[in-house]
């Protein structure tokens, strides 16, 4: 929808910048189609009988199988080249009883089917050659199940062209080229599927995408002129039409056309107007009408130029002769129609609104008034009063587009009564030299004014109304009407037009005989609709039913507008949605309602300007010059003043024709096969040329492989690129080098087990193959130990990265079983004999050559003395070389110091246990404290402390070993306690020593005796350890009223008995008693009879003899004593 006919054009506004175009194009892109707006451009076809079977064509994204079909083979996955939108929409066959299970690329091979789509336009080919098709397609299928390509001339019979297409798993690029496609009015093209019924597995049906339909244009050689050949004035007033014709050359296919208004100078650089056309085949020329723009200054040059921009080619046409645009007089019609509210058959009244048609031709100027006038009741206008104002600059002329007057709006001023009064409009810049009035009519005062002047605004939807209150006032001076009992004032609706009556009281009515205020209620849009209201802008009054002057029962009039705005938002449609630098759109906006106007915005911003004249509109046309980018539209409506929701965004895409960078660019070797490719665009077709120096094995749009086998040297790898936009080329020279000169070496022949060192020439790195049996294959020079005879290759390569190869053939001699022997363990110092295999004429040598007799022999004697592998090497009559080896383990010398054993203190014994005697064997004792000799072997040691004594040996051979003897030195201290006893007590002693044999100066042989005299007591203890030890006892005997004795032994084991340690008194008062281990530490306090519990710091301590001491004060014979004892006691778990 582009508003264009042989007599009006629609006006464009041109987005960022003035048109600049591309023309004299080769290679165009005609047609392109992904699939990826979702709508089947496809229709059934009956050309080859009725569609049958259940397999027929669709259009979706589906590509799992669902366990019911094999799955589509995914998009990313092709022979070669890109697809656009992987993996998006595409049409296919697929089987229509399973749509709700399963609708990707299938069918079922037990149903004969034949179904033929078609595309649903055609394709004008007039002046193009080289026309390609092609499209990107899979299908396993079979021999029995395939498609085909049909193609179809001006309405004639459908042609197969391309192949049967079947067994492709992968999707593969396919490119159709014939010539009967080419220079043709009408081309069409179509998909056939055939299958017949079988038994086949199922497999992937036909599927294709990514549609492309290019051909070559040659302005140049083919040259196409479009002249401006006739113009209906020399001269034309601004504003004015001007009728123009211009013709093409030779006949194209239909398109689009941009003229050109120039600027006052003649030049396009800026055109001052913009319109666009379409031109129908088989037309070659075309006559047309313009509006010359107010906006055009006068100028004795102005040109036209037609220009065609879509479809390619893109053609520049040649500028009209000169015109003049001039300045004309300005004139003012006043009310070609008298104004609506004087079409009553009542008077005007005072105050009531008014809006006065008129009509103003010429040019007016930014800042112009329009101004209404009242004459006086005379009908004379010198001392008019001012109605109303309309600040504009646009003409009104009847002779002009959309041919409508201008309006003025205001208020019947306060004026005397009468009938000859007559209305002026005059304007102010410039001020009009030829106006008219309009008149004569009556004015009157009325008794009701209604809602104070003002005018109502209502805005409803399909569910709500909206209401107000109004005042109405009576009695408006000089008026004085009586209004009865039962009088109603009523709302009364007044057509915009006509002022017939619409409606009386159904949107409001109230019963009062003076001033009072009414609900105006509009209802929801359905219910207005039910009364016979339709949303727009209406003349309002309050009417009264009852009074006593019935000729005054109207009221001033105001204006009530109801608005609806869709209760949706409107969409916006365009001519296209993908365009090029200089395209022309026409975008509109559906559905539309009377009454609406619709703003429209550009990423956000209002667009075009108001001030254009051309916004807001239904419609609106755009020429894109600007940067390549999405461009967002947006559209508002308003109705009656009523502001609906903004529509969704519709997204024109400017693009540029396409960018090229082929790559790799790298320098390739000679032989090599390399894919190159261009980054890839949707919507975009690609055409490689096949090199000179290499065979270009595969093409598919922005991928090629090429192999470079033909020759050496530089080579230009070239690429065109088109999409709807124009084309662009993409080259680059590639460099393909030499191989390197590769050398193995010649052939050579080495010994079974042996190796050889190979040596390769030619390049800078080397990579050898097979390279299990190499040490290092990633060098030159290699080693190689091969088991048997083999041949080795190298791959060379030269400082470009060329690699080429070579062999070498190494033969592999057998040679005689040899063993140096078995291996063995022998002690440092002691020899052996080696024993090598005896072999006849050939020579030994063994590793390491020192601590042996002769290493030249197969049997040397061997004396090491640490351990490791004597290697032997024998050296065959035929010069292989063989190797062997034994490992001899050195054990060290054995020595022994003796068992860990325990003595007594002050006892000596002598060290060493099972120690052999050698010449040259040297022994070292330490410590060498408390040893008679340490340079002994068994030494006599009397150590008076525990004591670690280490042997150190070694010979002359440097044999050494050592080992450890731990003597532990038993110390028993002899313990001197005193007692004090009252007299007539018993005193057990109990010596510091279990599991002993005692010995008292009593003669007694117990651990324990009784005393109850005083006196010195001792007691020799011979220990299980042999150790003798010596107690002692002094007893004394105290006249005593008190008592005071300490147990010599307890055992705290929570039995219940002797737990604790405490002295056992009577006549105590006080007790300071501690308790202190074998090395005198303080471990238990106390001085409050608290006894000790057999720990220290919580934990318990371990069996043992522990000392004591204790001081207390009791009360003896000749008073209160202090006394103090120390004494022992033996703790056992």
């Amino acid at each position: 929808m582009k508003f264009l006919s042989k007599k009006y054009l629609f006006f464009l506004f041109v987005i960022l910048l003035s048109p600049t175009f591309i023309w004299s194009q080769n290679a165009i892109l005609i047609f392109n189609e992904d699939f990826e707006s979702g709508t089947n451009l496809f229709i059934a076809d009956s050309s080859f009988g009725l569609p049958q079977g259940v397999n027929s064509w669709i259009t979706n994204n589906e590509y799992n199988g669902n366990g019911i079909y094999p799955n589509t083979t995914s998009q990313a996955s092709t022979v070669s080249g890109t697809i656009g939108n992987p993996n998006g929409y595409y049409l296919h066959i697929t089987d229509t009883t399973q749509t709700t299970n399963v609708a990707n690329a299938n069918f079922q091979p037990n149903s004969a089917s034949d179904n033929f789509y078609v595309l649903d336009r055609s394709f004008c080919t007039l002046g193009f050659d080289s026309i390609e098709f092609s499209f990107f397609y899979l299908c396993e299928g079979s021999t029995n199940a395939y498609a085909e390509v049909f193609y179809s001339i001006d309405g004639g019979n459908w042609i197969s062209t391309g192949n049967q297409y079947n067994s492709q798993t992968l999707w593969e690029n396919e490119r159709i080229m014939n010539p009967s496609f080419n220079n043709v009015f009408d081309l069409r093209f179509g998909f056939r599927w055939v299958n017949t019924s079988s038994t086949l597995a199922n497999s992937i049906s036909f599927g294709v995408d990514d549609i492309f339909l290019v051909g070559n244009f040659n302005q140049t050689t083919n040259p196409i002129d479009i002249n401006v050949t006739y113009l209906s004035d020399s001269v034309i007033c601004q504003g004015t039409y001007l009728i123009f014709r211009y013709e093409i050359s030779d006949t194209l296919c239909g398109g689009q056309y941009l003229i050109e208004l120039s600027d006052a100078n003649g030049n396009f650089a800026n055109p001052t107007a913009l319109w666009t056309t379409t031109m129908f085949y088989p037309n070659t020329s075309s006559l047309l009408m313009i509006q010359i723009p107010n906006w055009a200054t006068a100028s004795t040059c102005y040109k036209l130029r037609v220009n065609r921009i879509s479809p390619s080619p893109q053609i520049t046409g040649f500028a009209s002769v000169c015109f003049e645009v001039a300045v004309c007089p300005n004139t003012i019609i006043t009310g070609p129609t008298p104004p609506v509210v004087t079409m009553d058959t009542a008077d005007v009244c005072v105050g009531s609104v008014i809006d006065i048609p008129f009509y103003a031709i010429g040019v007016y100027l930014s800042g112009n008034t329009f101004t209404a006038y009242l004459s006086d009741s005379s009908g004379s206008f010198a001392n008019p009063t001012q109605i109303g104002q309309l600040t504009s600059n646009q003409t009104f002329d009847p002779a002009i587009a959309p041919y409508l007057p201008g309006n003025v709006s205001g208020i019947v001023p306060n004026v005397p009564e009468g009938c000859n009064y007559y209305i002026r409009v005059s304007s102010t810049n410039p001020i009009a030299n030829d106006t008219s009035v309009w008149g004569p009519f009556c004015i009157r005062n009325c008794d009701i004014e209604t809602n104070n002047r003002q005018d109502l605004q209502f805005c409803i939807s399909a569910t709500s109304g909206d209401s107000t209150l109004i005042p109405i006032d009576v009695n408006i001076p000089p008026c004085s009407v009586i209004y009865y009992p039962g009088n109603q004032f009523q709302v009364e609706l007044l057509d915009a037009m006509s002022f017939g009556r619409v409606n009386l009281a159904g949107l409001g009515s109230i019963a009062a005989t003076s001033d009072t205020n009414m609900w105006v209620v509009v209802p929801d849009y359905t219910t207005l609709l039910s009364i016979g209201i339709q949303p727009g802008m209406y003349y309002m009054r309050i009417v009264a039913t009852s009074s006593n002057t019935p000729s005054n029962q109207l009221g001033t009039i105001i204006r009530l507008t109801i608005g609806h705005p869709a209760d949706s938002p409107v969409d916006i449609y365009a001519t296209d949605s993908l365009i090029c630098q200089g395209d022309a759109v026409t975008l509109w906006v559906s559905p539309t309602q009377m009454g609406s106007t619709y703003l429209w915005r550009l990423n956000g911003q209002v667009w075009p300007a108001i001030s254009t004249g051309l916004n807001p509109a239904n419609s609106v046309g755009a020429l894109f010059n600007g940067n390549a980018g999405n461009y967002n539209f947006t559209v508002q409506e308003t109705n009656y003043g009523c502001i609906g929701s903004v529509s969704p965004p519709f997204t024109v895409q400017l693009i540029n024709p396409p960018s090229i960078y082929v790559v790799p660019n790298a320098p390739v070797c000679f032989g090599d096969t390399v894919g190159y490719f261009v980054q890839f665009s949707p919507n975009t077709y690609y055409s490689w040329t096949a090199p000179t120096c290499g065979t270009m094995l595969d093409t598919t749009n922005n991928q090629m492989t090429v192999a470079w086998n033909q020759t050496t040297g530089q080579c230009n790898l070239q690429v065109n690129a088109i999409n709807k936009c124009g084309s662009n080329t993409g080259s680059t020279t590639i460099n393909i080098n030499p191989l390197p000169n590769a050398f193995a070496g010649n052939d050579t022949i080495m010994c079974e087990g042996d190796s050889i060192q190979l040596t390769a020439s030619g390049g800078n790195t080397y990579i050898w193959t097979p390279n299990s049996t190499l040490q290092n294959a990633n060098t030159s020079m290699p080693t190689a130990f091969p088991p048997n005879t083999e041949t080795y290759i190298v791959q060379v390569t030269d400082n470009q990265n060329c690699r080429n190869t070579d062999t070498i053939l190494v033969s592999v001699s057998a040679v005689p079983f040899f063993d140096a022997g078995i291996d063995i363990n022998i002690i440092c110092g002691d020899s052996m004999q080696l024993n090598a295999t005896q072999i006849a004429n050939a020579t030994y040598a063994w590793l390491p050559m020192n601590n042996i007799s002769d290493f030249t022999i197969y049997n040397p004697l061997a004396f090491p003395i640490t351990s490791g592998y004597y290697i032997a090497k024998l050296s065959t009559i035929h010069g292989c070389n063989i190797k062997d080896s034994l490992l001899i383990t050195v054990n060290p010398m054995l020595v022994d110091a003796g068992e860990d054993t325990s003595i007594c203190k002050g006892a000596s014994l002598i060290l060493g246990g099972n120690i052999i005697i050698t010449p040259g064997t040297i022994f070292n004792w330490t410590p060498t404290n408390s040893l008679d000799d340490a340079s002994k072997a068994r030494p006599i040691a009397t150590p008076n402390i525990s004591t670690e004594y280490i042997l150190n040996v070694s010979n002359l051979l440097g044999c050494t070993n050592a080992d450890t003897i731990n003597i532990e030195t038993i110390i028993y201290p002899n313990i001197d306690t005193s007692f004090e006893i009252c007299h007539g007590f018993n005193l057990v002693l109990n010596p510091s020593n279990d599991n002993a044999t005692y010995l008292w100066n009593t003669g007694e042989n117990s651990k324990q005796i009784v005393v109850t005299d005083m006196g010195f007591y001792t007691v020799d203890m011979l220990t299980g350890e042999g150790c003798l030890i010596t107690d002692s006892f002094l007893v004394t005997i105290e006249n005593c009223e008190y008592f005071f004795y300490t147990p010599t032994s307890f055992t705290p084991n929570d039995d219940g008995t002797n737990d604790v340690f405490i002295p056992i008194t009577d006549g105590v008062d006080s007790l300071h008693f501690m308790v202190f281990d074998r090395w005198g530490e303080k471990i238990f306090e106390s001085d409050d009879f608290t006894p000790w519990d057999g720990t220290y710091n919580e934990n318990a301590v371990i069996s043992g003899i522990y000392s004591w001491k204790v001081y207390y004060v009791g009360k003896g014979t000749f008073g209160r004593e202090e006394k103090s004892a120390v004494g022992i006691v033996t703790l056992i778990k």
